[in-house]
């Protein structure tokens, strides 16, 4: 096993409300629990009662000659069967034939009824009860600062019911208050990405403390950081583009692609993320624009303008050549330059300085400083003000930002938009034609200017006031045995398809170790329509079938090992955990070494939530592993921003420490603007694209500087520079690589896989054990899958229930007309009859991939159920009638509610993001 290197600054999600406002629900629901159960229990004994006394009536049946004597006992045993009462007179005529055994059996049944009849009327009482409680829980969470400010930003609908139902005289639909449930447990029970309903906070390394990780509440402030929405920038650059007044004062560049074939210029573009080859006839002035980059490669918009103006003929007329430069940067052949990045967090004070540097003492300059300095002074403002106040401040925002667009408005160069910039603002795609003379024939393809929206306006983060130590020798020791782990087992949730894609073209169609410039293979490569999200093994059932990635041979022989080992006991399941030894690992790296990747600086990112177990031992420290991703500050760059630039310096620090000889990193890039995925640079390099949003304009790599060689041993394609150096190409944003460039999509084949599949690696064990677990339920199965556990320290798997949907959709559709505490009754026995515990996660489960694909964003989310909640069996309900799937997945809460993380007096549902190399 290798030394791992964890990245010293681990950063926390904190829940934005506490789990304990949960306490009192929990002692109600804990109330109407025993209740149920005792009801159970008393229906079963009185079935088996009725068992009973049903099988000695029909002996008397059998034994009797008498008719009337049968009749009485016949018509005895329906009233048992059908739990009627039978009337005095009825009994009296027994008498003489039941012995006393019987009647004392008979006597127990019917007070078991009576005691049935009680308890429902109990049941009741305490379903009224937990539902007056579920109420008030949600009225106490309305009543959070935090929880407002959240839903402003979030669902601006459901702040209003939110404010309403605080009131007493308030009368709130069952849909409003499942919508308020749904957010309400998501941010109590579980960590999200972004807003105000989770916490960030960094964590420091400490060697004096006790316990493994240690948490101080300093006092109950939240502290709010605000951006802007960087789709607005974007729209703001088409503007700025479009202005003469400011246009001049704008930087251009000849584009980094342009290649000369023949009279005709050849180059990649790229209008937002949309790539294209364009040819584009060369002419006298193109040529002229040409060579005077070659002497100088920026100039100002307003330079070039004079430079043409010096050699052109009186014909052409400033603004001519300004729409000339303008169709010119339209096709891609020059690239505006604007130095404000469109990764920008802070775009707002970079347009500041952009306009006092340049414009100070002009109206359109002067009036834009002042618009921009309002919006600083408003996000200032905001960051302190209280919900009903933020609203207001927000409609502020949105007029001064509809201010700022008609500011730009004015002297538009060309195609002048509407006057209402509330409503569509159009911008013309130009392509340049084929035409030998110096005009520029166009073709106009139109895009919607950006229409501002309460939500997507400004993008919030909070942290608590809070101090977080931990014990690096402790986390370091729990990442040995994930690194360990993950590093054995990777080969199984690795998908390679693309990088084997791109390899397979360039044997098809390139020859024996042939060099190959990355455009001219990019231009050839998506010219043949290739789609790099087709993936062979959309079809494979995952429940049932062999896991992705793994060939249905090398299952077999996983299969045959595991059964080996555990005759050896260094994997058993205990009822429903399966403990894997780390003498399992051991023998697994021996005995599929060919299979296991080979470890080239690897570096990894997981999702843990930490907790302490009390054993004989003392304190041990668990981890549960909600996710993986590669590291090099992939899963914390969207919050870098939050943190002292010191972090930022830190992490690029640590990228580099392992850069193995002649190779360069360098993070992959396109045209992408962000939102609340933006970072600072934290590689030593990046890739320059036309139109691309660069952070780093001192270490870029010109994409037409690049070029592909084959590694025939890997049988893997490799980027090299102009100097022959190996280019590993990093994503490190927090953003879904199936939204970016084609170009990006291609590029990121040559670094490390985007994502890891954690559950193709546990599906080897739940593959070797379901059948042990596994229910039949009526015709239908319940996949019931283990907790995994390896070195009894780290859960790489809570326990899950893979149920068919149909078995909870029949169930649903049978108590559908019942009361509602009877609905309420009849689930518990429902789930308690499959050990389904309180504290569960829902979510959709599929068979299949392709299903997964077209689901409902939000759906997709883990939803929070406690089965004793009232509110939370009518959302269990209403999701399940909702879901497309096949199956749904219920997966045990854990750690449970009693084993959170506390802070203060108070639980908290956390996690922690550790990185390591």
């Amino acid at each position: 096993m290798e030394d791992i290197n964890v990245f010293e600054h681990i950063y926390f999600r904190i829940a934005g409300e506490s789990f304990s406002k949960f306490d009192n629900n929990r002692i109600a629901y804990s109330e109407s629990l025993k209740k149920i159960l005792l009801l159970i229990e008393l229906e079963n004994r009185k079935i088996n009662i009725k068992s009973n006394l049903c099988t000695v009536i029909f002996e008397y049946i059998k034994k009797t000659t008498v008719l009337e004597q049968k009749n009485i006992l016949l018509n005895f045993k329906r009233d048992i069967y059908n739990e009627r009462n039978t009337s005095p007179k009825k009994l009296s005529l027994l008498d003489s034939i039941l012995t006393d055994d019987f009647n004392e059996n008979y006597s127990q049944f019917i007070s078991i009824k009576l005691e049935i009849q009680s308890c429902f009327s109990e049941i009741q009482s305490k379903y009224n009860l937990v539902c007056c409680c579920d109420l008030e829980l949600i009225k106490n969470v309305c009543r959070s600062n935090n929880f407002q400010n959240g839903l402003l930003l979030a669902s601006p609908i459901l702040l209003k019911f939110a404010k309403d139902i605080t009131r007493e005289t308030s009368n709130i639909s069952d849909h409003v208050l499942l919508g308020l449930w749904k957010y309400l447990t998501r941010t109590i029970a579980k960590t999200s990405p972004f807003s105000t309903f989770t916490n960030i906070n960094l964590a420091t390394a400490s060697s004096n403390i006790q316990v493994p990780f240690e948490i101080i509440k300093v006092s109950n402030n939240i502290y709010s950081y605000i951006n802007y929405n960087n789709y607005i920038l974007e729209n703001i650059f088409v503007l700025m583009k479009n202005n003469t007044d400011i246009v001049k004062y704008i930087d251009v560049e000849l584009n980094c692609t342009i290649k000369k074939v023949n009279s005709d210029l050849f180059f990649l573009s790229n209008n937002n993320n949309i790539e294209s080859f364009q040819t584009v006839k060369n002419n006298s002035i193109i040529s002229y624009i040409i060579e005077l980059f070659e002497h100088k490669p920026i100039f100002r918009v307003g330079e070039l303008v004079t430079e043409l103006k010096n050699v052109l003929n009186s014909n052409y007329s400033t603004d001519n050549i300004y729409l000339y430069l303008f169709e010119l940067s339209q096709t891609g052949l020059l690239n505006i330059k604007y130095n404000i990045s469109g990764l920008d967090g802070d775009w707002v004070n970079s347009l500041k300085i952009f306009f006092k540097s340049n414009m100070d003492n002009q109206n359109i300059g002067s009036c834009a400083i002042l618009i921009l300095e309002k919006l600083e002074l408003c996000r200032s403002e905001y960051c302190n003000s209280e919900v009903d106040n933020r609203g207001k401040i927000i409609d502020e925002m949105k007029e001064l930002f509809y201010d700022f667009f008609n500011l730009l408005k004015s002297e538009m160069i060309a195609n002048s938009p509407p006057n209402n910039t509330k409503q569509h603002l159009t911008n013309y795609k130009y392509i340049a034609s084929n035409s030998e003379n110096d005009n520029i024939q166009l073709h106009r393809l139109p895009s919607i200017i950006y229409n501002i929206h309460s939500k997507n306006l400004v993008y919030e983060d909070t942290s608590k006031d809070i101090h977080i130590k931990y014990d690096y020798d402790k986390i370091n020791k729990l990442i040995f045995n994930a690194n360990y782990f993950f590093s054995t087992f990777s080969f199984a949730c690795l998908d390679k398809s693309s990088k084997a894609l791109i390899y397979d073209f360039y044997s098809q169609n390139y020859k024996y170790n042939e060099c190959v410039r990355v455009l001219d293979f990019y231009e050839k490569f998506f010219k043949t329509k290739i789609n790099f999200e087709k993936n062979e093994n959309l079809d494979v059932d995952y429940l049932a079938g062999r896991p992705f990635f793994i060939s249905a041979t090398l299952q077999k022989e996983i299969m045959n090992f595991i059964k080996r080992e555990e005759i050896h006991d260094n994997i058993n399941l205990l009822i429903d955990e399966c403990h894997i030894s780390k003498k399992f690992v051991d023998n697994f790296e021996y005995n599929f070494k060919d299979v296991i990747l080979k470890r080239d600086d690897i570096s990894y990112a997981s999702f843990i939530q930490l907790f302490t177990s009390n054993n004989n031992e003392g304190d041990r420290l668990l981890g549960i592993v909600n996710s993986i991703f590669p590291g090099k500050g992939k899963m914390i760059s969207r919050f870098l921003q939050l943190f002292n630039k010191d972090i930022s310096n830190d992490l690029m620090e640590w990228n580099t420490k392992k850069i193995p000889a002649e190779t360069i990193y360098a993070e992959n890039i396109d045209a992408s603007f962000f939102n609340a995925n933006l970072h600072p640079s934290i590689m030593p390099y990046e890739i320059k694209i036309p139109g691309g949003n660069c952070r780093n304009a001192k270490n870029n790599i010109n994409i037409a500087d690049l070029k592909i060689k084959p590694n025939l041993e890997k049988k893997e394609l490799e980027l090299f520079n102009n100097s022959d150096k190996k280019v590993v190409i990093y994503d490190l944003d927090f953003i879904d690589v199936s939204i970016r460039s084609n170009l990006f999509k291609l590029l990121s084949c040559f670094g490390p896989n985007n994502n890891y599949l954690i559950k193709n690696i546990n599906h080897i064990f739940n593959i070797y054990f379901q059948i042990r677990l596994k229910i039949k339920y009526n015709d239908k199965i319940i996949y019931v899958m283990p907790r995994i556990i390896f070195d009894r320290c780290l859960i790489i798997q809570r326990k899950q229930w893979h149920i068919p949907i149909e078995i909870i959709r029949e169930k649903i559709k049978k108590i559908s007309s019942l009361d509602q505490y009877i609905k309420y009754i009849e689930i518990q026995k429902w789930r308690l009859s499959l050990k389904l515990p309180d504290d569960v996660f829902l979510s959709m489960s599929y068979r299949s991939r392709k299903i997964e694909a077209n689901q409902n964003r939000d759906d997709k989310k883990p939803q929070y159920i406690n089965f004793l909640s009232p509110l939370s069996i009518k959302l269990f309900i209403r999701n399940v009638n909702k879901y497309n799937c096949d199956y749904i997945l219920i997966e045990e809460m854990l750690p449970d509610p009693q084993n959170l993380s506390t802070i203060g007096n108070d639980k908290f549902a956390m996690e922690a993001l550790i990185q390591w190399q």
